[in-house]
Parts: C-alpha cells; structure tokens; sequence
C-alpha cells in the first residue's frame, strides 16, 4: 500500500494570509469610522446651515410683518392729515411713496364705511404688469370702486413712474370693501393681519395688515403677496444658479401653509371634461352672467380648503368642472371663517353658498339646489375615552362643532341636553379636544380624518 501524505501549510503562509486579513479588516474599519464622522459632520453642517436659514426667513418675516405694520399705520396718519373728500391724485402719490420702503409691499388701500375704496398697486414686477394689462412704463395702479347697487362702478388708472396718468377703464363694481375680514376686525389699538387669502384684483394670493383710524370708521391696510415670501424661500437654497435641491416650506402653528418654494399646481387633478350643448337661450345667459362669487373655507380639507391662500378641495374641483362644461365663470371668496361666508351670503356679497349640511334655512329667501355630495358625520375623540360608544352616549356631553353650523339645531331638538361650543376653526377644536375642555368634536368623517392627519402632534384620537 502507498502511504498517504498529508500537505502542510508553511507558518509564512499563514502569517501573511493573517497580516492581509488584519489589514482589510483594518481598512474596513477604518473607511467605516471615516464614513460614519464625514457623514455626522455633513448632517451636522445641512442641519447649521438650515437653522441659519430658518433664523433668517423667520427674521424677514418679522422685519416685513413690521414693516407692514408701520406703513399702515403712516397711511392712517396721512389719512388724517390730507382726508379722503380731496382728488385722487392728492392722497394716491404720497400713500405709494409708502410702498417703496420695502420692495415686498404690494399695495396699500383706503376704506370708508360708505364702501369708497382707494387702492394703489407697486406694479413692480413684469407678472403683476401682466395680469393687470399695464405697459412697460406703467409704475403704479390706482383703483377706485365707489357708488351704490347697480351705479356701483370700478375706475383702473395706470400711473407712470412720475404719477402721470398713462390709461384708464371703468366697469361695473360689486366689491364691497366693508364686508372683508380686515375691515370688520380692523381697530385703532393694534394692526389686524388676516390669514393668507385671494386678493380681489389679481386673483393672487396674500395677506393683509390693516388699521383702523382712530375717531373714524376708516380703514387703512397694506396688501403683502405670497409670492414674495415663496421667492424668499427660493432664492435661500439656490447654489450656482441651480435649481433647489432642498423643499422649504413655512407653516402656521396651526399647521396651514404659509409659504413654500415647491410649485404647487391645483388645476392638474381636474380631468379634462367636455362642454355640454346649451341652447341658445341659455348660451345668452352664460354671457350676461357676469363673475359668480362662491364661498371657499380655509382649512376643511380635503372638500373645501385652501393651500397658501389657493382655493383647492373636492367641492372646488367640482366648480372648476362646471365652468368648463358650462362657460360660466367663478371667483372664490376665501377672506373669513365659515360664520363669515354665511352672513355675507344672507347679505348678498357672495352669490353661492356651497357645503350646506342643512339647506332648510334657505329655503325661504334662496335658491336650493341638488345635493352637490354625500358624506357621513361622524365624532372625533381622545382614543383613551370608552364612554362614547354609540350616539346616544353623547347625552350630557360637551361636542365642539364649527361656527355657523345649521345642523346645531336639528341635533339639539334630537338632543336637548347637548352642549355644544362653537368654534371659528376645527383646529381649535382638536386643540380644546386634546386639552379635554370637550368630549368631542363633531363634523364629517373625511374632513376629520383630515385634520388629525396634518395636525402637528401626537395621534391619539379615534373617530
């Protein structure tokens, strides 16, 4: 028999696969660590550097809301001093002197309590110059809305940069100053800001910072777009001239959006529709019916809401889809709460009222229509109470329930016990709910679920 032989491995053999191993190994480690601190360094820099830009988009904000404060109230002095029964020109040239402090002013206006409005616009960019139809050497637009019910009228004139009239157009007006939320709230001890919104002359979205004269019902107030605020956020995260890389946005404390430098697009969701055949009576009246003003909520999304002051929402598609099929032409009204749009319907400032829960108290001095939508309502409660299990556990409680609500009544004679606490906003509401100063809050399903989904806090609520 041969004898079997076994190959031996030398020790230098060993010793070198070893020494390779312990040197990847070595490398290994070495590529981690300095991976794992060049990375905590970068996130540390991102994280410095977007707290240096948060700092500073927080310190604009601050400077211009002053800035608008302190214009409105200089506008309120001269006011004062020059009057308002002067011509035009007299008390137009030095309230725009006031806008160029800050080349984020808009506007500034004057409005009486008869329904006289003076507005001047910056015509400052090359957008707003075309949405309102100036020419390159037009620096300024003076608007006039004055008169009564159908003598009401609009005169535009266009000033050059030496406040000489250029052109001029008169129209027929129904805007009525004395109706917006910066007039009602509008008082001589502090400037009132409103929550962004759809400005009435070129259907772009802002805020508005007004001041009520003291010993007169004259308000002064000073118009700020958003889009100043969103080119702010834009021109902060742009490195050599490219796009931004990083999504900024700016929220209330309520968690409704400000500002943003991300292109939101609305009118892409809508899908695309054909006319439907009008016959010729009624393709007249399309054409002498002029704008149709429709109520538009703040935060009652996903139904009815707005996006930095841009109307949006399921209800607000369905008008868009309207307009298309039908030719008639909608402007959204979204300058208050929903108490707010339901007095300026029953006065006549908004022509459709939308999103009713019961119509029975229109039935007498309005127009009911179909149902535009089925929904459910449903409560919304802290997830840790078992008590309400089914609604007649409801008996004796406190339910939280929007402001202006009719179906308040119809539940009270189901439910005479109930104590209901009205409330301008469901955030507020939710905050009250979380707080336990209510039970419940009470509303439809989706809009609830909405709600708790963007509130800025811990879930703990059931529905």
């Amino acid at each position: 028999m041969e004898k079997r032989t076994h190959r031996r491995i030398s020790l230098r053999v060993v010793l070198g696969l070893m020494f390779v191993f312990c040197a990847f190994a070595t490398a290994g480690v070495a590529i981690s660590l300095q991976y794992y601190f060049a990375s905590q360094t970068e996130l540390k820099h991102t994280l410095t550097r977007y707290q240096t830009i948060a700092s500073g988009i927080s310190d604009y904000f601050s400077n211009l809301q002053n800035v608008a404060e302190n214009v409105a109230r200089s506008g309120g002095q001269l006011v004062t001093l020059i009057g308002t029964d002067v011509p035009t020109e007299n008390i137009a040239l030095p309230l725009s002197k006031l806008l160029l402090r800050d080349p984020s002013l808009h506007s500034i206006f004057v409005a009486q309590s008869n329904n006289d409005f003076l507005q001047i616009i910056h015509l400052e960019s090359s957008d707003i110059k075309e949405r309102v139809g100036a020419s390159e050497n037009d620096k300024w637009l003076v608007i006039v809305h004055y008169g009564e019910g159908r003598e009401r009228t609009k005169t535009s004139t266009f000033y050059d940069q030496s406040f000489k009239p250029s052109q001029s157009e008169k129209e027929y007006s129904n805007f009525l100053p004395t109706q917006r939320s910066w007039y009602k709230n509008a008082n001589s001890e502090r400037i009132y800001n409103t929550s962004p919104y759809l400005f009435n002359t070129l259907k772009l979205t802002g805020e508005t910072f007004s001041f009520k004269v003291s010993g007169s019902d004259i308000v002064v107030g000073v118009d700020v777009l958003l889009s100043s605020l969103e080119s702010r956020l834009t021109n902060r995260f742009v490195e050599n001239k490219r796009q931004p890389q990083a999504q900024a946005f700016v929220f209330r404390r309520d968690g409704r959006l400000i500002a943003t430098n991300q292109a939101i697009e609305i009118d892409d969701s809508i899908p695309l529709v054909s006319p439907i055949p009008l016959s010729e009576e009624q393709q007249r009246l399309v054409e002498r019916t002029p704008e149709l003003k429709v109520s538009n909520q703040h935060d009652w999304a996903p139904l009815d809401y707005t996006v930095g002051g841009r109307p949006n929402g399921f209800a607000i598609d369905l008008f868009r889809v309207i307009s298309e099929m039908t030719g008639l032409k909608f402007k959204f009204v979204n300058d208050g709460s929903w108490d707010d749009l339901v007095t300026d319907f029953d006065v006549g400032n908004i022509d459709i009222l939308h999103s009713l829960s019961d119509p029975t108290n229109f039935d007498q001095t309005s127009v009911v229509g179909d149902s535009l939508y089925r929904v459910n309502f449903a409560l919304l409660m802290n997830s840790d109470n078992n008590e309400l299990q089914t609604f007649e556990d409801i008996t004796d409680k406190r339910i939280g329930i929007l402001r202006g609500w009719s179906i308040q009544d119809n539940i009270e004679q189901v439910h005479p016990n109930l104590r209901f606490t009205s409330y301008s906003s469901l955030h507020t509401a939710i905050d009250d709910l979380q707080q336990g100063r209510i039970d419940a809050v009470l509303d439809l399903k989706q809009v609830l679920l909405s709600k708790i989904r963007e509130k800025f806090r811990i879930l703990s609520f059931s529905i």
